[in-house]
């Protein structure tokens, strides 16, 4: 698939997060996904992702509509249940789920 830019002069950044001093990961060995975070400035948007644990992930780009999926393998999903309303282009909104049991 193609990488093609949303807007001209932005600048898109994910960032996985490493525990807080208290946090680990389940009994299970699973991490949790806690929190999502998005920070815009005049040239760079940066979307953190804050789990439990290291996480391993997966990210796809898919064109119509175009968006980008990223899978946490081995997360549990502890986070919103509503979708994040950003509108900080090229960012509209952020969804998440736990599309099956560990990712």
């Amino acid at each position: 698939m193609e990488w093609r830019p949303i807007a001209v002069g932005t600048f898109l950044a994910l960032a996985l997060v490493a525990p807080s001093a208290g946090e680990t990961e389940t009994a299970t060995g699973h991490v949790q996904l806690k929190e999502v975070t998005v920070e815009a400035n005049e040239e760079t948007l940066t979307v953190t992702l804050k789990t439990t644990g290291a996480a391993k992930y997966h990210a796809t780009l898919i064109d119509t509509p175009a968006r980008l999926v990223i899978d946490l393998e081995s997360t549990s999903y502890e986070w919103r249940k509503t979708p994040l309303g950003v509108n900080t282009e090229p960012l509209k909104q952020i969804r998440g789920s736990q599309f099956s049991k560990g990712v």
